[in-house]
């Protein structure tokens, strides 16, 4: 049991995860899988009737993509790339509008999106990881592969998250600057605003309320469906199937198609194994958008400096070679 005479922090594996496990009632679970599962799904369907019935014009697949892409750049370049591994330093406007996007993605607020982020590279595939197929939080292993992507993909959304322990080093980066603390408070704006915003360009375009509500499910709830299962899937199949690349102490793989569909977030094994690099796609074949998008940042003044990605020695030390067998899960802790 949790001792609360004793403060909370991140090396305290036992404390952690006594915190981390949800004691909310009914009512909570039913209203967060209404805004994570049901209304998505609901949403998702409205479009697929849409699609069926031959009343998806190219306004509504423009919208769509349009959000998808913000979305993806709200995440993967954002809360991913920069807030939770600091892989570049952005200017004050490109930060606030990446934390703002991000925060339109529904994946809880930002600091509690980075700590869970940077518990799960420290903590990856053992004892402490929050969403990983081969075990749960507390340690206990899954043994059937089924029931592992289950868990990584959906189930763990239902058990547990980290506190937000304040003055802590690992997110004591975060919390010392105004911008984000405001972000991070304000999520509900953010939350409200990503289906408020493909509403008025829906209605704006076709100047009806049907054509609000059509901006709102296509640009709004069909989309974070996709957005929300192409996130899962990095979490739950990326960790089970695939190529391991490169040496990293967790069972991560690189699967080709979700690199390309997913803004680099599928070369899962190269961001174990180089964390901090703002490129994913670390081999002459691989594409990553998130990485273009960093580039052309970067171009436009919106990017002051990257860290120096991985050298070829690097890679070279850490590439698996044919016929190795790679051990991992009985591995020490991984780098943030």
């Amino acid at each position: 049991m949790l001792d609360a005479t004793r403060p909370l922090n991140y090396t305290d594996d036992d404390g952690l995860i006594a915190a981390s496990r949800f004691r909310h009632g009914l009512l909570w679970h039913l209203q967060d899988m209404g805004k994570n599962l049901i209304a998505p799904t609901i949403g998702f369907v409205f479009m697929i009737v849409d699609i069926m019935l031959g009343r998806a014009t190219a306004f509504e697949w423009t919208l769509l993509a349009v959000f998808i892409v913000l979305s993806g750049i709200g995440l993967t370049v954002g809360l991913h790339r920069l807030f939770s591994h600091g892989a570049f330093v952005p200017t004050r406007g490109f930060k606030i509008l990446l934390g703002a996007l991000g925060s339109m993605c529904w994946q809880r607020p930002l600091f509690l999106w980075v700590v869970r982020h940077r518990l799960h590279h420290g903590h990856s595939d053992r004892k402490g990881d929050y969403h990983s197929p081969h075990v749960t939080n507390d340690g206990r292993p899954l043994t059937n592969r089924l029931l592992g992507w289950a868990h990584a993909h959906y189930g763990w959304l239902h058990l547990y998250d980290p506190p937000v322990i304040a003055g802590s080093p690992l997110i004591r980066d975060l919390e010392q600057d105004a911008d984000l603390r405001w972000i991070d408070r304000n999520y509900y704006v953010f939350f409200w605003l990503s289906l408020a915003l493909p509403a008025l360009i829906g209605g704006l375009w076709y100047g009806t309320v049907e054509g609000a509500f059509r901006g709102m499910i296509w640009g709004g709830l069909a989309r974070l469906f996709l957005f929300f299962n192409l996130t899962w899937t990095i979490n739950s199949v990326t960790h089970l199937l695939g190529r391991r690349a490169y040496r990293a102490r967790d069972e991560s793989r690189n699967i080709g198609i979700l690199g390309w569909l997913f803004f680099g977030e599928g070369y899962h094994n190269n961001h174990h194994a180089f964390p901090a690099s703002a490129k994913m796609a670390l081999d002459p074949w691989q594409f990553d958008i998130g990485w273009q998008i960093i580039r052309l940042a970067r171009a436009l003044g919106l990017i002051v400096s990257i860290r120096p990605l991985p050298s070829e020695a690097q890679l070279a030390a850490k590439r698996v070679r044919p016929g190795e067998a790679v051990r991992s899960l009985a591995d020490p802790a991984g780098e943030l």
